[in-house]
């Protein structure tokens, strides 16, 4: 009986069985080669059943990391209060000094401190602030209005270091430093650091003013205003 020749471009284990046969019977299949020794052998972990987590029997207490962002928050703020006092006693001397110069300069000035309250004079150092913190050019692009902005904002503040400087120069003198003391030559020490006191006195009250108010925006109102938006879409719905 005439034997088939199986296909030899097709591998032996691919053919199909009937024509691997001889006689009608069928030929053992090919055994796969066994993989390279050294080869690593990979076998896939089985899949662990995930953890439950345990209930608590509170739920109503905070997790931990709540209660240290509140105790952070509640310390930031203190401290920035702390800042904001200190800014404000700064401004606040700050403002007497500029306040005696003018009452000693102008004899207007100086009836109108005397003879009303408070608040009839008090405006002078609140607008001096408010042209130190708004009046600076900082985007302004027209050069006339660049050069005149600029031009107030430094006058204004040299007014304010310069007074508050003299107001400085007999506090410090009371102290008994050297540096204070009446002498022959001009006083160039106590000069420069009356100035350097009076250009911080000047310069951060309205700095801290904006920082804490600043800071204890994001660390309370911006929270709460989060949760408001966040939760005024489903009371919308829900009332619908």
């Amino acid at each position: 009986m005439p034997i088939r020749v199986p296909d030899q471009s097709t591998p032996a284990h691919r053919q199909d069985p009937a024509e691997l046969s001889v006689d009608g019977d069928s030929l053992p299949e090919a055994a796969l080669p066994d993989p390279k020794p050294g080869a690593p052998d990979v076998t896939v972990p089985p899949r662990l059943p995930r953890p439950r987590r345990d209930r608590r029997d509170d739920a109503s207490l905070p997790p931990p990391t709540a209660i240290r962002g509140l105790y952070r928050r509640i310390g930031t703020s203190f401290a920035l209060v702390g800042a904001a006092l200190i800014g404000s006693l700064m401004w606040y001397y700050g403002g007497i000094f500029s306040l005696d110069y003018l009452a000693d300069t102008f004899a207007p000035i100086n009836a109108l401190m005397h003879g009303n309250p408070w608040w009839y004079f008090w405006w002078i150092p609140v607008v001096i602030s408010a042209i130190e913190l708004f009046l600076w050019p900082r985007r302004e692009r027209r050069f006339a209005i660049f050069t005149l902005r600029l031009v107030i904002w430094v006058l204004v503040l040299a007014f304010d270091v310069l007074t508050t400087m003299r107001g400085l120069l007999p506090i410090l003198a009371e102290l008994g430093l050297p540096a204070f003391q009446h002498t022959d030559g001009p006083p160039w020490l106590a000069y420069g650091i009356s100035g350097i006191i009076g250009l911080a006195f000047a310069y951060m009250p309205e700095k801290i003013a904006r920082w804490v108010l600043s800071d204890l925006w994001n660390l309370w109102i911006a929270p709460l205003w989060k949760r408001f938006r966040h939760s005024a879409p489903h009371v919308e719905r829900a009332s619908a």
